[in-house]
């Protein structure tokens, strides 16, 4: 994910009710970045296999700078954007 900064992480696609690994990236701005189905599911799948012990009801904001994860409204409202 060339200038990605920060991956969020679901298990939840918008719109459907079943679980289904789905992200979104953004870069140093927070300006979102466009993925493939590949580069969506696949870094979602290592991510929350990284770390079971979080209920994954919710996103996650991965950062792929620092290896930091945390909650996604905590990322995206320290950012100034919605998530």
């Amino acid at each position: 994910m060339p200038g990605a900064s920060t991956l969020r992480a679901s298990q939840r696609q918008p719109g459907q009710s079943w679980p289904s690994f789905y992200a979104h990236a953004y870069d140093g701005q927070g300006d979102a970045i466009a993925l493939n189905h590949t580069q969506r599911v696949t870094p979602t799948r290592w991510v929350i296999g990284a770390h079971l012990q979080l209920t994954w009801d919710d996103a996650y904001g991965f950062s792929l700078t620092s290896g930091s994860l945390r909650h996604a409204a905590e990322v995206y409202a320290g950012a100034g954007k919605e998530c």
